[in-house]
């Protein structure tokens, strides 16, 4: 919090140069950037539901005071892209998921969506569109589990997705036709 407060311009107790604070806001945006491990992520891989829900109750709290509840649950998506699967299979970690269902301003499951595209990082153009087509399934996939286990607000950010690449694919092959017929 005291990252995104700084960031946000909410922290009150810096004491630096506007240059100082310039040169630590673009760190403290890195380091957001660079977060991929869900708040109680232990070493082993397994996740800590009690950390996490601790983790949620105090970002919940803190964010609606200062009022960066946006940017803060959008970080939290982007971390919980990265939660392990669960136990019994299921895509994700289910008290993950939980949260992100639970999500109806659509702040962390906007994160999810953008890390989701994101995390493909550089790719080479795939101008048959397959790639993006064999992404679209998976996330199709992953939207059919996430219907069935009752998450319909999960299911429809992963449909989103899917949407996204099936778009991409398609945008891909058409480039390629027009490329053809010069």
């Amino acid at each position: 919090m005291g990252i995104i407060k700084l960031i946000c311009g909410k922290e009150d107790g810096f004491f630096g140069s506007e240059e100082e604070k310039t040169r630590i806001v673009s760190q403290c945006y890195k380091l957001l950037y660079g977060w991929k491990r869900v708040p109680g992520m232990r070493m082993d891989g397994t996740l800590d539901t009690v950390v996490l829900n601790n983790w949620i109750a105090v970002v919940t709290a803190e964010s609606k005071k200062h009022g960066v509840e946006s940017m803060a649950f959008n970080y939290f998506g982007r971390a919980a892209f990265y939660a392990p699967v669960d136990e019994d299979g299921f895509f994700i970690d289910k008290h993950v998921a939980g949260v992100l269902q639970e999500d109806k301003e659509g702040h962390a499951l906007s994160g999810y969506f953008t890390e989701a595209i994101n995390s493909r990082g550089v790719h080479s153009v795939d101008i048959t569109g397959q790639t993006e087509f064999e992404l679209e399934k998976g996330y199709q996939e992953k939207a059919n589990a996430a219907d069935a286990a009752g998450m319909f607000r999960l299911a429809e950010i992963l449909r989103n997705i899917a949407s996204a690449y099936h778009d991409e694919g398609e945008h891909n092959i058409k480039y390629r036709r027009s490329f053809d017929s010069e």
